[in-house]
């Protein structure tokens, strides 16, 4: 990663537009691992599984866990490997269960009573720091659509939102960071 990062020329200047990128979420959560002191998995663990009860959210899973774990499929139904980069961890490692993701949504609206500092990391990831189409925003590591119809839980003091994942693209398609020596 750092040879890579080494060579990288930014495609624009940082803030001339929005851009989802794998590269950029999976070195936030290395620098955010490096400056803990820890693992990314450590941290995880330590900052949001265990304060929110979360005991299948993990990276390394047991055996257990991985004989419960649902292989995911590509756009044709064809199941496919799971991810394994420990070193863009924050990119997509993260496996958990939708008993422990129900959790982690009740945390985001406001219907589990976490301690102060987990609270202020949640209310960070709400604010809008780029707008996309209409109606759509992207915070700190969430993209949000606001959809009038959807109504599965909702704050006093928001309007409810629908999480969704960013649109897969080709590789390197519209990538905020161009190699100067190749591919990764």
């Amino acid at each position: 990663m750092y040879a890579f990062l080494s060579g990288c020329k930014p495609a624009r200047d940082p803030g001339g537009a929005y851009e989802y990128s794998n590269l950029a979420v999976g070195l936030l959560g290395h620098v955010l691992a490096l400056r803990a002191g820890s693992s990314y998995e450590a941290l995880l663990i330590d900052r949001i599984s265990t304060p929110l009860g979360m005991a299948d959210t993990r990276i390394t899973l047991s055996d257990d866990q991985r004989r419960r774990l649902a292989p995911g499929h590509d756009g044709d139904g064809t199941a496919v490997a799971n991810w394994d980069i420990p070193t863009f961890a924050g990119a997509g490692a993260i496996r958990s269960t939708t008993n422990d993701m129900a959790k982690f949504v009740a945390a985001q609206v406001g219907l589990t009573k976490v301690d102060a500092d987990l609270a202020a990391a949640i209310e960070m990831t709400h604010a809008r720091r780029a707008n996309g189409r209409a109606g759509d925003g992207h915070g700190l590591g969430l993209a949000y659509r606001h959809e009038q119809q959807l109504r599965l839980a909702q704050r006093p003091d928001r309007r409810v939102s629908q999480l969704r994942r960013p649109t897969a693209r080709r590789a390197g398609a519209g990538s905020s960071c161009s190699p100067a020596r190749g591919p990764i």
